[in-house]
């Protein structure tokens, strides 16, 4: 298939389902903790869910070699059930994100761990799909991709974030009473946010029979399954990987990475962010999201050399510690006013 104007767009909407239900969650957060009995701790209990619906492209793995001993794996089928269990999870979470059981947020935290586990999945369906495409247009899947992240941020951004106007007195069914703070409200409600994203995925999943509609309209494409040329040459890649010493240390350098963006620090960024207020702290939150795919766009264009990188990650190392060290003496951190708010937004673009 030659690249053309209408696979590419087809291909960018269809990858943009990738990430969108684990940024459109996140960037909601700033949210969910004034409206959810969680509060503070609900980022490491989302990190914590969406750490562990990793269990699908795992589960996955061992069936896909089971099943290719004995045939084609049904990839199509298993990308549109999981594009359909995604829509239905986010058309879901419309009405159920407030719902709490024995004052926790149950369905909040089931819904995620099901849109989660599409995400994580959609790294090992997607790619091998899209082998049955020209090269060329991978661009268009990894700009896809990127948007996935971009779209969720700037809407979060026309949204903002309620700050806290004021406290009232309350008092509890067993006649206790306290203080609580009162917000304004954004400027549109989590409800047409999650509308919107469940619009998306929608969309992302027509492009997607489409897709696979031109697919098996064209002779010479196997529709569900690589070839075992293909095969071949990806154990002929993993072995190459294996023997190659630099390559050993990117994956080490990658899952360092991993291991504090998508893991540590986004479970304690409410304790070292919420300090500075609601306002830093949804900047914090939803820029750091904003400015990801903004990095991977750059890289189309830009070839850093070793030395570049290695400084780079010298400053994030020093980024992320100043991070963990806020949020160790949180809710004190050790730099306050404006100067303070400003390291703590800007720490998050490392």
């Amino acid at each position: 298939m030659k690249p053309g104007l209408a696979e590419g767009t087809l291909i960018a909407i269809f990858a943009l389902s990738s990430w969108i239900n684990v940024n459109s969650l996140w960037v909601e957060v700033p949210i969910f903790i004034q409206n959810l009995p969680e509060a503070w701790s609900l980022p490491s209990y989302l990190s914590i869910i969406i750490q562990a619906s990793n269990i699908f492209p795992f589960v996955y793995v061992l069936y896909a070699k089971r099943t290719s001993k004995s045939g084609q794996i049904p990839r199509s089928r298993l990308i549109f059930l999981v594009l359909f269990v995604t829509l239905l999870s986010c058309l879901s979470l419309i009405w159920t994100w407030q719902k709490t059981v024995a004052n926790k947020s149950i369905a909040l935290f089931v819904i995620s761990f099901f849109m989660s586990g599409a995400s994580c999945i959609s790294q090992v369906l997607y790619l091998p799909f899209m082998a049955n495409f020209d090269a060329n247009f991978m661009p268009a899947f990894y700009i896809g991709e990127g948007l996935s992240g971009l779209l969720p941020s700037l809407l979060s951004l026309v949204q903002g974030v309620g700050e806290k106007s004021g406290c009232v007195n309350f008092t509890t069914p067993d006649n206790k009473t306290g203080i609580k703070p009162v917000y304004d409200r954004p400027k549109f409600s989590v409800e047409v946010f999650l509308g919107v994203e469940t619009s998306l995925i929608g969309i992302s999943l027509f492009s997607f029979v489409l897709l696979s509609y031109r697919l098996s309209k064209r002779k010479g494409h196997l529709q569900n399954d690589l070839s075992s040329s293909e095969q071949s040459l990806l154990e002929k890649d993993v072995e190459i990987v294996e023997d190659n010493e630099p390559k050993k240390i990117y994956f080490c350098i990658l899952f360092v990475i991993g291991f504090f963006s998508n893991g540590l620090l986004t479970a304690t960024q409410s304790y070292s962010s919420l300090p500075y207020g609601d306002t830093v702290y949804s900047l914090a939150n939803r820029l750091s999201i904003l400015i990801n795919p903004l990095s991977c766009f750059a890289l189309f264009f830009l070839r850093l050399p070793l030395s570049i990188i290695y400084c780079c990650l010298l400053i994030a190392g020093g980024c992320t510690t100043y991070q963990l060290v806020l949020a160790f003496y949180s809710p004190n951190p050790p730099i306050t006013g404006i100067i303070g708010s400003i390291l703590v937004v800007s720490d998050r673009y490392k």
